[in-house]
């Protein structure tokens, strides 16, 4: 098996840091899940982590 490129390691390790922390501001603050820069960001998040 070949080695992991680095910058896929870090968007994983990112993802897996940040994916849980996602749910921490809708804890706080639900109606933050219907904002745009919300959504993006879990977007962003998910498909980094998925790569």
């Amino acid at each position: 098996m070949p080695p992991l490129a680095g910058w896929i390691a870090l968007l994983i390790a990112f993802g897996a840091v940040a994916q849980p922390l996602g749910f921490l501001p809708l804890a706080l603050r639900p109606h933050l899940v219907r904002t745009r820069a919300f959504r993006l960001l879990a977007a962003a998040v998910f498909t980094g982590t998925t790569v």
